[in-house]
C-alpha cells in the first residue's frame, strides 16, 4: 500500500489535520509579520515624537502616531493626548491602551494552542478508528490471516498519528517563537511608556 493510499482510506482525518496545518502556517506568517512591522517602528518613534513635543507641536505629534497606527504609536498618542494633565493620569491611561494593545498582540495564538492539542489527539483517533476496521476486515477471512497479513493491515493506520504529531509539534513551535516575539514587545510597549513619562518631566 502506498502513502497516497493510506491518505486515502483514512481522508477525512488527514484532510482536517491538512487543514489545521495551513491554518497554523497562515496564523504564525501574519502574526509574525505583523510582529516585525509593529517592531521596525518603535526605535525612531520617540525621537520623531520628541522633537514635536519640545517645539510644542503636540497636534502634528498625535498626528505621527495616528499614521503609524502601531500599538506603540497608539500607547504614546494616548500619552499625548493627556498632556496638561496629572502625571498620574498620563501614565495610567498610557497603562491602559498598553494592556489592550497586549491582549490584541495574542490574537491567533489560541487558535494555535487549540491546533497544538487537537491534532495529536485526532491523528490517534483516526488510527484507532483505521485499526477497528482492518481487523474487522481480517475478522472475515477467518483462521487464515497470519502475523504478517495482521501487520501490514495495521502499520498504515499509523500515518494519521504521525501526521497529528507533526502538525501538534509545528504547532507548539509557531507558539514559542510568537511568544518569544510578544514579550518584547510588551517590554516595549512598557518602555515607551517610561520614555514618554520622562519627556514630559524634562526641563523646558
Amino acid at each position: 500500500m502506498t502513502f497516497w493510499e493510506t491518505v486515502e482510506r483514512g481522508e477525512y482525518v488527514m484532510i482536517a489535520l491538512a487543514v489545521l496545518f495551513i491554518l497554523s502556517i497562515i496564523i504564525w506568517w501574519v502574526r509574525s509579520a505583523k510582529l516585525g512591522r509593529d517592531r521596525k517602528t518603535y526605535p525612531d518613534l520617540m525621537h520623531r515624537v520628541r522633537d514635536h513635543v519640545i517645539e510644542g507641536d503636540i497636534d502634528n505629534a498625535r498626528q505621527l502616531c495616528d499614521t503609524i497606527a502601531t500599538p506603540g504609536a497608539k500607547v504614546v498618542e494616548t500619552g499625548l493626548s493627556r498632556v496638561g494633565k496629572s502625571m498620574l493620569e498620563v501614565t495610567t491611561s498610557m497603562q491602559e491602551t498598553a494592556l489592550i494593545e497586549k491582549d490584541s498582540m495574542t490574537r491567533g495564538i489560541r487558535w494555535l494552542r487549540f491546533i497544538a492539542v487537537i491534532s495529536p489527539l485526532l491523528g490517534l483517533g483516526g488510527t484507532l478508528v483505521g485499526i477497528i476496521d482492518r481487523l474487522r476486515d481480517l475478522g472475515e477471512l477467518g483462521p487464515t490471516v497470519d502475523l504478517s497479513m495482521l501487520c501490514g493491515a495495521i502499520s498504515p493506520t499509523i500515518v494519521t498519528t504521525v501526521a497529528g504529531l507533526g502538525v501538534g509539534i509545528f504547532a507548539l513551535v509557531a507558539i514559542t517563537c510568537l511568544d518569544a516575539r510578544i514579550d518584547s514587545s510588551r517590554r516595549r510597549l512598557d518602555e515607551l511608556t517610561v520614555e514618554f513619562t520622562d519627556l514630559l518631566n524634562e526641563p523646558a
